[in-house]
């Protein structure tokens, strides 16, 4: 038989006493189911991987605790503060258009950044929807807060790889050709050129037959870093296969700017690199050329190939130029 419960009371009434009783089971059973309720939500909200959080008027007004655990802070320093103030300055604008939309009954998946309480900044994976009452009427809105981290480190990591050279950390051939086209599309709306050094290591084959491959590696990473540092800020510098590197000029006046811009690099660039087995002076041949406004890229890039192997052709070491074509007619290469 199931346990009965019971509110018991007894009244004095003259000499006797009044006993009134009633069946209180359902009760009991109602508040004992809450209470085992109550204790999963907690356990729950203290253990589960995401954070939840409700906000009402876009300002926090209820945080799980395991928001300690997430990022040190107390669920109630984020009381009563909106999402922008906690994220990024970066990402306020990000934070502030999730919360409209939100707003407007709409959901949202969004990755922003938030400090925790040594003002580190991580970032968090942001899933938000509208919160209803049980009749359906929207009175705010609850989020779901996961730590990726590690998930955007890995992400950025083969981002990285995917644009870039291994060896020498340069941009590899599709991403500096890309940003070319970027830049050549640019370039027709302002009044300077851009110009193409096409970059070629003299004699790399004796270099890897003397000192190995470990040693053309080291030649190749050497002047990689060489270039780099010689570049401005907005210049680019790739690798395009084997010895063959890339400059970009992003803004030169003409052709007669990039030549000296270019011997000053070659210069710099020609100094002695020690290896492991031994001193050499690595040098480089260089072909230099405009970009022409509307041109196709593969035609600026073969006339500055072209204008490295006339360097070739003239004994290596030293830079040529080649003008861009007047029009779409015929042009004809010039040493300078």
């Amino acid at each position: 038989n199931p346990e009965l419960s019971v509110d018991l009371r007894a009244v004095r009434v003259g000499d006797h006493v009044s006993i009134s009783f009633r069946d209180i089971s359902s009760r009991k059973q109602a508040v004992a189911k809450l209470q085992e309720s109550e204790e999963r939500f907690r356990l729950l909200a203290e253990n589960v991987t995401d954070v939840v959080c409700i906000l009402q008027v876009g300002r926090f007004k209820w945080i799980a605790p395991g928001l300690s655990r997430l990022l040190g802070w107390s669920p109630s320093h984020w009381q009563g503060r909106r999402l922008e103030d906690l994220c990024h300055p970066d990402d306020v604008e990000l934070a502030r258009t999730a919360q409209a939309d939100v707003d407007r009954g709409r959901r949202r998946n969004d990755r922003l950044r938030i400090g925790d309480y040594q003002n580190i900044w991580h970032w968090i994976e942001l899933h938000a929807g509208p919160y209803r009452r049980s009749d359906g009427e929207q009175v705010g809105s609850v989020l779901s807060l996961r730590l990726v981290d590690r998930e955007v480190q890995a992400e950025a990591e083969l981002d990285r790889r995917a644009r870039y050279d291994p060896l020498t950390s340069l941009l590899n051939r599709n991403e500096v050709f890309e940003r070319i086209e970027a830049l050549a599309h640019r370039q027709r709306h302002g009044d300077r050129s851009m110009a193409l050094m096409f970059c070629d290591i003299d004699h790399f084959k004796e270099i890897n037959d003397s000192h190995g491959h470990a040693g053309g590696d080291a030649v190749l990473q050497a002047l990689a870093m060489r270039l780099q540092e010689q570049v401005r800020a907005g210049d680019l510098v790739g690798r395009i296969g084997g010895d063959e590197l890339l400059v970009v000029l992003d803004g030169v006046d003409d052709l007669e700017q990039a030549l000296q811009f270019a011997e000053r690099l070659h210069q710099n660039v020609r100094q002695p690199l020690t290896l492991a087995t031994g001193v050499l002076t690595p040098t480089l041949s260089i072909g230099v050329t405009l970009v022409g406004a509307g041109e196709l890229m593969d035609g600026v890039v073969a006339r500055a190939d072209a204008a490295m192997y006339q360097a070739k052709k003239a004994g290596r070491d030293r830079v040529t130029a080649i003008g861009q074509p007047p029009s779409s007619e015929a042009w004809q290469p010039s040493a300078v």
